[in-house]
């Protein structure tokens, strides 16, 4: 009743490379003397994380035990979140930025919205929407309505200028270089945390770009589909980015664009002492 019948098989395709990740939803490995590495598979531990939020804690304790063991040795520390489908957008906020950062961060996001669904919308509804990413995120110290850019009808579009700010919080024994390690499958809060950091520039992004999904004035909603019942959430919200390209189409690009690659094989320090983009940031770029 609501899909089209297809005749026949799908054509053969090559299966992309999986790694075979820890138990452990952050890991953290010595990969040479002066190389850390942490691994960030997810920015949730599971189903129940938007109601039981202690992983946030001892994710960032597992970090800040492994940085304070180092003594300061490490020159590098890298960062990996390929394929990270995001989560809770405050996982990246309370792990991976506060603690790097050595004063209050600031920086401004353009997010435009149409106009007929901001009409549309119940008032509450909006308000809900937008605590989801006012809290989980940097906190919002302004809003100011700013013009369409080209090509947008000022008739159907309204943009904002949304300015955040991120205060320094539970600070990592780290004074290094930061690389993080991006691709195609970093969505959703995975995305938004990128994003941040393209903004903030505490650290350098590596690989290719994100899948998108920065969440900027209000969170996505959930949509029923009146005749079946499916439920999804959707978008409502465009973000540009920095470069002025389109976040849900383009994602975030890399500041050190990478050849493509195969993943690693395992979390492990044999093979990801094998992974190219590894090496490349080991050997300096």
């Amino acid at each position: 009743a609501f899909v089209p019948k297809i005749e026949g098989y799908p054509a053969p395709r090559k299966e992309p490379v999986h790694t075979v990740e820890p138990k452990a939803n952050c890991t953290c490995l010595e990969l040479t003397e002066d190389v850390g590495y942490v691994r960030i598979k997810a920015c949730m531990s599971g189903p129940l994380s938007y109601l039981f939020r202690g992983f946030i804690k001892k994710d960032r304790n597992k970090i800040s035990t492994f940085l304070k063991r180092s003594d300061g040795k490490y020159s590098k520390l890298i960062i990996d979140i390929r394929n990270n489908g995001g989560g809770l957008p405050q996982y990246g906020y309370d792990v991976l930025i506060s603690p790097f950062l050595d004063g209050p961060a600031t920086y401004s996001q353009v997010v435009g919205l149409k106009k007929k669904y901001l009409a549309d919308t119940d008032e509450s509804v909006l308000q809900c929407l937008r605590k989801d990413v006012s809290t989980q995120k940097a906190h919002v110290i302004r809003i100011t309505e700013t013009r369409p850019p080209e090509g947008f009808d000022p008739n159907q579009w309204t943009f904002y200028e949304l300015t955040r700010k991120i205060e320094p919080r539970n600070r990592y024994d780290f004074k290094g270089d930061i690389y993080i390690l991006i691709n195609g499958g970093c969505f959703s809060a995975a995305d938004d945390y990128v994003n941040a950091v393209k903004r903030i520039g505490f650290a350098k992004l590596a690989g290719r770009s994100t899948g998108g999904g920065v969440a900027g004035y209000v969170g996505p909603p959930f949509i029923t589909l009146p005749a079946s019942g499916m439920v999804f959430r959707v978008e409502t919200d465009l973000v540009i980015n920095p470069d002025g390209s389109y976040n849900e189409i383009s994602g975030t690009p890399p500041d050190i664009e990478l050849p493509k690659a195969d993943l690693p094989a395992s979390i492990t320090k044999q093979d990801l002492l094998k992974d190219p983009w590894i090496n490349k940031i080991i050997a300096g770029l």
